[in-house]
């Protein structure tokens, strides 16, 4: 199973309206126009690692990987976003939350870190984007190249 299938599944299982994007950043910037609001963009991977556990000799792959949970809000002054973008971006790290808890229940990664970044995404896209973006770094598979890009 790729990264990019098992991360859409979880979207789709958790956010059933939200569309999903696996790509890079320049992908969804000139894409993002035709996608439809809410939307999780799961960035490619530009870096991955094999961890090798020297007790064990086992062989992890790793990635880190980098999510942003977005909301496209209408054109409005500035005084009329105001509110709305801070909700756009409070909606959208619970729903970062509601992906990480899903995400440490299952068996695909060893532990997950205890503190995740969460960067406020601030009219992305050359649009009205808003939302977060979450960092996860570090992730290693439980059983060897369980998970590919």
């Amino acid at each position: 199973m790729t990264i990019s299938d098992y991360i859409q599944a979880i979207v789709t299982e958790l956010f059933p309206t939200a569309s999903y994007q696996y790509g890079r950043n320049t992908d969804f910037n000139i894409n993002g126009d035709n996608t439809s609001s809410p939307v999780v963009l799961c960035i490619e991977p530009d870096q991955q690692y094999i961890n090798l556990n020297p007790v064990s000799g086992n062989v992890y792959d790793g990635y880190n990987l980098f999510l942003r949970f977005l909301q496209l809000i209408p054109n409005m002054d500035i005084a009329e976003q105001a509110p709305t973008r801070v909700s756009a971006i409070a909606l959208q790290k619970l729903n970062a939350a509601t992906f990480i808890a899903q995400l440490s229940q299952d068996d695909k990664f060893i532990d997950l870190p205890n503190i995740i970044p969460v960067i406020p995404v601030i009219e992305a896209y050359d649009g009205n984007w808003f939302g977060v973006e979450i960092n996860l770094k570090n992730l290693q598979t439980i059983k060897p190249f369980d998970i590919c890009l």
